[in-house]
């Protein structure tokens, strides 16, 4: 799965303000650098090879991945807390051709959509997990919105206007 979600090292964030003031790792592009900076984190854009050190010697507090790559790069050894917020799609790709994947069985079909959830109960184990109060989520949709109208504007507002709506059609399946 491909929703990002918070993680900290110095304290649990269960509200929008809980966000103020960290240093927020992110990736080098200028969505995720105005993202994190309208909700009053630091952004620092820095490349995901740098980001274990960089959590580690506490040069970032925290930043926003998927749960899978909390699990899989070991972000839980230098993290204490994660917040599950949904706040924004990343979409991953598992590549796999057809003729390879209908040779799968069922149960193996199954476990491959079961990674997302397989990564939550292992960081359970690892780290503190919370979830975003759905009245923090509004409050952070709002603080955003401006974001929202001005890439939408530089990428397509009929684009913006598709990817939301498959979004919106992916969370309700979910």
């Amino acid at each position: 799965m491909g929703y990002l979600n918070y993680h900290s090292g110095k304290k649990p964030i269960n509200k929008v303000e809980d966000i103020a003031g960290l240093k927020m790792r992110v990736t080098e592009t200028p969505l995720q650098i105005d993202f994190q900076n309208v909700l009053g984190a630091n952004a620092v854009p820095l490349p995901f090879v740098e980001v274990y050190t960089a959590l580690e010697q506490h040069t970032v507090d925290g930043g926003n991945q998927t749960l899978i790559n909390l699990e899989k790069s070991k972000f839980y050894e230098v993290q204490k807390f994660v917040t599950i917020t949904n706040h924004m799609y990343n979409p991953q790709i598992l590549l796999i051709s057809k003729k390879v994947y209908d040779k799968l069985s069922a149960d193996e079909k199954k476990v491959l959509g079961e990674a997302a959830a397989e990564a939550l109960a292992f960081l359970k184990t690892k780290m503190t997990v919370s979830v975003m109060p759905p009245e923090e989520i509004t409050k952070m949709k709002e603080k955003t919105k401006p974001l929202i109208d001005k890439y939408s504007k530089q990428y397509g507002e009929q684009t913006a206007r598709e990817m939301f709506a498959e979004i919106d059609k992916a969370s309700k399946a979910r």
